[in-house]
């Protein structure tokens, strides 16, 4: 019998669906004997920052000459980015094989495709007996899929608004959903400098040890970088890194102090080398100059925020266009009038390849009352090539809004 391709697999999983709860992964899991000798695992929830959170903790461990397994969401131009293990993506027919263990002790279950990934992700690495496991939450905390697992150490980056019909209406409410990653007696590292009440209470209630910023470990801003004082007494020196936004910083002192919580002894030159090394695409990521063009994910009240300021700390003589592109849920209107500030013209498209994303008539309706100057194309590439016509060698193209918008124009770059 022929064996489905990973694209045929894919396609029969709807990536639409989401399906939050932990019964059917949890079942599937026990069939699987997932849970058995694994080992330490950190889990990372949050608003904004996951990826970048990852990506740093990869590194750093890799560095310390541990081996390493991290599942991230979503992806931006294969499934196969989800699935690494010391940042090599899983091949094909490791996926293939996983996908085919899953099916034969799930048939009554009915498995949701984030619930698949999350699986296949858990027995590639063991598979690879890998030393760490990293965990990327997809939707919320407490009822994502990757909670089957009780990490042993947790990182939340960042509480803001996002996803509100499905986690809450405010930072309180969110909070507590991302909470839910935290087990008793373990550490959890708050990343960014406003931690909720709701965070707090529940880390006291299950006796979690919550290490916040400005509190437990420091980051101060230096002439260059950023200079972190640790739980346990030590200092790095966070200069070198390929990761753009002061933000960023917050997110690789987070990573830091999970692993020093972990018992992992860091070396300053190892943390420096690894630091140097990352590298996340979709995050203010430059791909061409002369005209500039940066393709972000920002997609939130709050990653939008960032994106803005960015942007007018780093002026260019010409132009600012934007291509861009939302999804239903994200409530741009919230936040479109804001980022106009640092755009002169926008190219918009409806996003292919998602059910929510907002239609082309809607979204100029939308652009048109939150906005200066604004053109509607057919497509997300045909967007991108107008804006790039227009623009000269000073200008600047920035492509955000979604992960469907950058995946869009990865596809049509690569060709």
């Amino acid at each position: 019998m022929t064996r489905l391709s990973l694209n045929d697999w894919l396609k029969q999983l709807n990536q639409d669906k989401i399906d939050l709860g932990l019964d059917r992964v949890r079942t599937a899991l026990e069939r699987l004997s997932l849970q058995i000798d694994l080992p330490p695992v950190i889990t990372v929830a949050g608003t904004n920052g996951k990826g970048s959170t990852v990506a740093a903790v990869s590194a750093l461990a890799q560095a310390h000459n541990l081996n390493v397994g991290t599942f991230t969401s979503p992806h931006l131009q294969r499934f196969n980015e989800r699935i690494t293990v010391n940042g090599v993506m899983a091949e094909d027919a490791a996926i293939i094989d996983a996908f085919e263990s899953i099916q034969s002790v799930s048939s009554d279950i009915n498995l949701s495709y984030f619930e698949y990934a999350v699986l296949a992700a858990l027995l590639n690495f063991k598979q690879h007996q890998v030393d760490l496991i990293v965990l990327e939450v997809g939707l919320g905390g407490r009822l994502d899929a990757t909670n089957v697992i009780d990490a042993n150490c947790c990182i939340i980056t960042t509480i803001d608004l996002d996803h509100m019909t499905m986690l809450g209406n405010d930072r309180e409410q969110i909070g507590k959903e991302k909470a839910g990653i935290m087990r008793p007696h373990t550490p959890v590292v708050f990343g960014s400098v406003d931690c909720p009440s709701s965070v707090q209470n529940y880390a006291k209630e299950i006796d979690a040890q919550l290490l916040r910023i400005g509190h437990d470990y420091h980051l101060r801003k230096q002439a260059h970088g950023y200079d972190l004082h640790t739980p346990k007494g030590q200092r790095f020196d966070l200069t070198e890194t390929n990761l753009k936004g002061d933000w960023q910083y917050y997110n690789l002192a987070a990573a830091i102090v999970a692993l020093e919580a972990l018992d992992i002894e860091l070396q300053a030159p190892k943390v420096d080398q690894a630091l140097s090394h990352v590298r996340l695409n979709g995050r203010l990521q430059l791909i061409q100059d002369k005209p500039q063009v940066i393709l972000d994910v920002a997609h939130n009240v709050q990653s939008v925020e960032m994106l803005t300021e960015w942007l007018q700390k780093n002026p260019v003589q010409g132009a600012t266009r934007a291509v861009f592109s939302v999804l239903q849920e994200k409530q741009a209107e919230q936040w479109l009038s804001h980022i106009d500030a640092a755009i002169d013209h926008w190219f918009i498209a409806e996003v292919k390849g998602s059910e929510r994303g907002v239609s082309k008539s809607d979204l100029l309706t939308l652009m048109a009352e939150e906005v200066k100057m604004v053109s509607a194309f057919n497509n997300l590439v045909d967007a991108y090539e107008n804006a790039l016509l227009c623009s000269e060698p000073e200008d600047r193209v920035i492509v955000f809004g979604s992960f469907y918008v950058l995946a869009e124009i990865y596809q049509h770059l690569s060709k």
